[in-house]
């Protein structure tokens, strides 16, 4: 919550998205069933794509893939 209120929520996004390993929230959101609610899954939605690099899309998608959301 630190990082939204210093960055905003696209830079803290893209922030996030920089890493290759993802943040422990997307664990504890896989654990919960809800990875359709983490930040990954929203910037795929085609409404924030274009906030977003194809790099940053594709991290957030091999974040996802990695826990099976696609299964």
């Amino acid at each position: 919550m630190q990082m939204l209120a210093e960055y905003g929520r696209v830079k803290t996004a893209k922030r996030l998205l920089e890493t290759k390993y993802p943040q422990s929230g997307l664990f504890e959101l896989y654990l919960l069933g809800l990875l359709h609610e983490s930040m990954e899954a929203v910037v795929s939605h085609e409404k924030y794509r274009s906030l977003f690099t194809e790099d940053e899309l594709a991290e957030a998608h091999r974040h996802l893939e990695d826990l099976g959301y696609f299964n």
